[in-house]
């Protein structure tokens, strides 16, 4: 069992990244809502998968250079492949629920 000096200094270590972590998660939503709200003339799911894309690109780019930047990297193009492939599957989810609620029980904008 860790001592409790060694789990209080992994704590005081990972603390920065949470809050950056939450910070980034916090502004996202935010422009994620705002974003949607913005392109609803285009249609509610077109504009749900459209704020997903670019707030999911400019998390993945406000993780890797702030909250990880300390970290050992792998290559750009299989980190964003990875982080964006998770994001499809909650875009798909969320999307697919926006269009549950308007076609399906015919819910409006």
């Amino acid at each position: 069992m860790p001592s409790g000096t060694s789990l209080i200094e992994r704590l005081r270590r990972l603390a920065p990244e949470a809050i950056a972590f939450g910070v980034i998660g916090a502004g996202n939503t935010l422009l994620y809502m705002a974003i949607t709200w913005a392109a609803l003339p285009i249609g509610a799911v077109k504009a749900s998968v459209v704020a997903t894309v670019i707030t999911t690109t400019l998390a993945y780019i406000a993780n890797r250079y702030w909250t990880y930047r300390n970290h050992t990297r792998t290559a750009l193009k299989r980190e964003y492949t990875l982080f964006f492939g998770f994001n499809l599957v909650g875009m798909i989810i969320q999307s697919g629920a926006v269009a549950i609620g308007k076609y399906g029980f015919g819910l409006t904008e």
